[in-house]
Parts: structure tokens; C-alpha cells; sequence
């Protein structure tokens, strides 16, 4: 059985409660957001002025797809991406939810785009997302300031075999 979908994010899906979660400061601690609060149309132009990053959301598999984290692909090069992670709902935090999403978003990466290298970008203060990288075999390979930047080769991923995926777009 699947608990966790994948689907592509369109500006449509921006909703108020989504908004919300990026005004959260609990949430949103270590996003690159220029402003405290944002509102719909803020997030609606970034959407749009962002169209080369590819945008998708993670849904719990219930009658209505309950909305609770997002991924941002944006390619470095034809081989290598840049990925963004975060899961908007604290409650789903250390949940098996987001540890699947983890997983699904690797696999998608790796066997549905066929990715050779994923590279994110992580604030230093933000230990949940190091721990959670470095889980996945992700390792640091430069460090700045405020932030390290982590890889994963395709070759040091080794995929679950009982990952049931489906994305929709």
C-alpha cells in the first residue's frame, strides 16, 4: 500500500494553508525567504518567476490527498540537480510520512529522471536536515559561512526494495 504521493505543483496548488506554513517561522527557520510574511500572490510570482526549478508535492494517500510537504528539483547540469526538501506539517516531522517522502524523492531522482548526482544546500544551524541527509549517504564536499552544500552519487544510493511509488502530474 501507498502512503505517500508525488505530484507535480502548479500555482494552482498554492492554497492559503500552504502560505501559512512559509509564514511559519517554526517551519520556514531555515528557507531562503527574503521577507516574514508572504502572502498568496507573493508565493503565486515566485512560482512563476521560478519556472526553470521543478516543483512537487508530497500527499498522504487519502480521499482527499492531504497536502503536507514540498520538493524543489532545479537542474545544475543534464546529470546533477539541486534539490530542496521540506515538510510543512510539523506533525509529519519524524513521522514514517516524511521518511518516505525522503525516500521517494531520491528515487524519483534517480531512476525516473535518471540523475547521476543530487546536491542541497543545508544552513549549518539546521541539524534535523544534516542528520537526515547524512542517513541517505549524503556528504559534505564544501562549507561556507552559514551554509554546506551535500552530494549523493547515484552509485552510493542504495534504493529500497519495497518502495511503491506513484507520481502523478
Amino acid at each position: 500500500k501507498k502512503n505517500v504521493y508525488l505530484k507535480y505543483f502548479n500555482y494552482k496548488n498554492i492554497t492559503q494553508d500552504f502560505v501559512n506554513s512559509l509564514n511559519n517561522k517554526s517551519i520556514n527557520e531555515f528557507l531562503e525567504i527574503k521577507k516574514n510574511l508572504i502572502t498568496k500572490n507573493d508565493a503565486k510570482k515566485y512560482f512563476i518567476n521560478n519556472k526553470k526549478k521543478n516543483f512537487y508535492y508530497f500527499s498522504l494517500n487519502t480521499n482527499q490527498r492531504v497536502f503536507f510537504g514540498t520538493a524543489v528539483i532545479n537542474y545544475f547540469n543534464p546529470s546533477e540537480v539541486i534539490m530542496g526538501i521540506l515538510i510543512h506539517k510539523k506533525k509529519f516531522w519524524k513521522s514514517i510520512y516524511s521518511e518516505e517522502a525522503f525516500q521517494i524523492i531520491l528515487f524519483f531522482c534517480f531512476k525516473i529522471l535518471k540523475i547521476k548526482k543530487i546536491i542541497s544546500k543545508i544552513k549549518k544551524k539546521n541539524i534535523r536536515s544534516i542528520k537526515k541527509f547524512k542517513k541517505y549517504k549524503f556528504t559534505k564536499f564544501k562549507e561556507s559561512n552559514f551554509h554546506n552544500l551535500y552530494s549523493l552519487d547515484k552509485k552510493v544510493y542504495k534504493f529500497k526494495k519495497d518502495i511503491l511509488f506513484s507520481f502523478d502530474k
